[in-house]
């Protein structure tokens, strides 16, 4: 059986701006090219791909207990920026995985990250099921697996150059 995932992200942010003079942007990945557009109403501007050609998404999509959505920020952000992450002693993690909070369900995350090879993430991944680090036992939709997905597009650069050159 195949699947097939199709993922458009937006989310607003603001600049690490401490004096507040810096409009708010909203930061989208449209079929693997991230966009920024200002609140205020400047155009969007492409920057770069969002994964490479030929690498792979780990998506876990999950929920945890009722309430309980900040603390897991908590232990997540605990565990991952920890010493004992084996995720980020893999040189076959491409970038750093990203935790993303449903904006309508604060119960609701996804976790993305890009792999050059499944087997080694499935490999680590089995390490960290025996490490039962404390942010999983928030987890309240079943087991804590992901799915993965092929890159199997990527903005070419000269397209993403010419709309950098447009703004």
């Amino acid at each position: 059986m195949t699947s097939s995932y199709n993922f458009n992200f937006m989310f607003q942010c603001n600049e690490n701006d401490t004096k507040g003079t810096s409009p708010p942007l909203i930061a989208s990945a449209v079929r693997g090219t991230v966009h920024l557009k200002s609140t205020k109403g400047a155009e969007d501007m492409a920057l770069e791909p969002l994964a490479k050609l030929g690498n792979f998404f780990h998506v876990y999509d999950f929920r945890v207990k009722p309430g309980t959505g900040s603390e897991f920020i908590r232990l997540f952000n605990e565990f991952d920026y920890g010493d004992d992450n084996p995720m980020h002693k893999s040189s076959a993690q491409v970038k750093d995985g990203v935790l993303c909070r449903d904006v309508e369900d604060e119960d609701h995350f996804y976790l993305i990250g890009e792999w050059r090879d499944i087997e080694i993430h499935k490999k680590i991944r089995t390490e960290m099921v025996e490490m039962a680090p404390e942010f999983v036992k928030l987890v309240d939709s079943g087991p804590f697996v992901p799915v993965y997905a092929e890159i199997v597009t990527e903005t070419p650069q000269d397209i993403l150059d010419r709309a950098q050159n447009q703004n």
